[in-house]
Parts: structure tokens; C-alpha cells; sequence
């Protein structure tokens, strides 16, 4: 089998993409290079550069959203499996609640970011994508998570950061 490297990588999984390969193509091409370098390696070296090129085709009208939907869900789905089977051989005290806002369902980055803590042996609470604000509030205040993480990729063209954060606090019981 043919070494992949990062660059070389994203080439083959954007042609494959480009081509409209199959899912079982495009894991096993995901799969070899997470035998090779690990999860972590792999989203950064091999994942978020292939994700940005799928972003300029998709923003272009080169592939189809069909498409796009499909290989971020086989990406999901190994990032998932990286978070269920990573062991952590420290554990830190810190307990971080993750989630993304309301119609806010890019939810990559945020996975990732629950791998990173997890791997590192912070205590994750993970709400996931498009949660209001009362249901974040909520875990914040019963929970009592010692930091509050919100990943933002793609917010609607009316979403207000400083309206958010102002809500949020107001709900958060100090």
C-alpha cells in the first residue's frame, strides 16, 4: 500500500470526492491514515485541510451539499468512535461543558474539541448542536461545569454573539 502523506492525502480524498467514490473507499483512505497517525493527526493533517478544499467546491457548485453531508458524516462518525475508545492516563480536575448555539449544526469542531479534553483527561459534558440557550443554561447551573465551551463554524446571518453571551449570563445562577 502506497505511504499517504498529509498532502498527497488531501488530494486523494478530494479526487475521491470529486469522483463521488463510494463510503467504504473513502474510510478505508480515512482509516489508513488514522492506523498510521493517529485521530488527532489525521482531523488536523489530513481532515480540516480536506474539509476546507470540500468548502470551496461545495461554495463553487462542484459538489453536490449531498455529497458533502455524506463524507462529513463518515467523518463524524470516526471522530465519534476516536472520542468512545481514547484513554486518558491522567485525569484533570476540570469538568468543560460543550455545545453549539441554536441553528448552529456544523458539530466537526466541537467533536474534536471533546476528543482533545477527553485525550487529556478532562471530565466533558457534551450537549452537542443547536441548543438554546435555557437548556445550556440549565446544565450549566445543575452541572456546574467549571468552563463553558460554544464552537462557532456557521451562524445564520442574524446571530448576535454579545445577545448570546448577555443571555446565557443573565440564566447562568452565580
Amino acid at each position: 500500500m502506497p505511504q499517504i502523506t498529509k498532502n498527497s492525502g488531501v488530494s486523494v480524498l478530494r479526487h475521491r470526492a470529486d469522483q463521488r467514490i463510494g463510503n467504504s473507499q473513502f474510510e478505508r483512505i480515512i482509516d489508513n491514515y488514522i492506523l498510521a497517525r493517529g485521530i488527532e493527526r489525521t482531523i488536523t493533517q489530513l481532515i480540516f485541510p480536506f474539509l476546507e478544499r470540500i468548502g470551496v467546491l461545495w461554495q463553487t457548485d462542484h459538489i453536490n451539499p449531498a455529497q458533502e453531508h455524506l463524507l462529513t458524516n463518515i467523518i463524524r462518525n470516526k471522530i465519534i468512535v476516536g472520542i468512545e475508545t481514547t484513554v486518558s492516563h491522567t485525569k484533570i480536575d476540570k469538568t468543560v461543558l460543550l455545545f453549539l448555539p441554536e441553528k448552529e449544526h456544523h458539530e466537526l469542531g466541537l467533536l474534536f474539541m471533546y476528543y482533545l479534553l477527553k485525550s487529556r483527561g478532562i471530565r466533558v459534558i457534551y450537549l452537542g448542536a443547536n441548543v438554546p440557550v435555557k437548556d445550556a443554561a440549565f446544565i450549566l447551573n445543575h452541572k456546574k461545569p467549571g468552563i463553558a465551551y460554544v464552537h462557532l463554524t456557521s451562524t445564520a446571518s442574524n446571530f448576535n454573539f454579545e445577545k448570546f453571551l448577555g443571555d446565557i449570563s443573565s440564566k447562568f445562577e452565580k
